[in-house]
């Protein structure tokens, strides 16, 4: 688990939500299985996006075949 942070001012002065990545192997190879909880309500779509823009999409990409 991981502590995070948005980098916006719309997270309360010290408040990290957190971060949870669970590996696990399966006959095609590895499966992994992802949780980010306590991100504050006025933040929750931008971190869901850039989630999904700058970490998801590249990765998918690097490791289609």
């Amino acid at each position: 688990m991981q502590a995070w942070r948005g980098n916006d001012d719309d997270w309360p002065a010290g408040y990290h939500s957190a971060v949870r990545f669970r590996f696990t192997k399966v006959p095609s190879g590895t499966r992994l299985d992802f949780l980010h909880s306590g991100v504050p309500a006025v933040a929750y779509e931008g971190i869901r996006d850039g989630w999904r823009d700058y970490y998801w999409e590249p990765l998918k990409r690097v490791f289609q075949k």
